[in-house]
């Protein structure tokens, strides 16, 4: 059996550590459609390949003030 740090989903904390982000700034980016998540049940799941996603699409700069 996989262990969560081999798996292909991860639960929201996880998912939530792997970007970088609290499960709060997790939860917002879901629901702003930032990030999609698949459910088992009422629980969410986040593919890593959708979380690469979401990193690959950050800027490689900084924002300029």
């Amino acid at each position: 059996m996989n262990t969560e740090s081999e798996s292909r989903a991860l639960r929201r904390t996880a998912a939530a550590k792997y970007i970088g982000a609290s499960p709060t700034e997790l939860d917002t980016l879901r629901r702003n459609g930032e990030i999609a998540a698949r459910y088992k049940g009422r629980i969410p799941l986040y593919l890593r390949e959708e979380l690469d996603r979401y990193l690959d699409s950050l800027p490689s700069e900084p924002k300029s003030a």
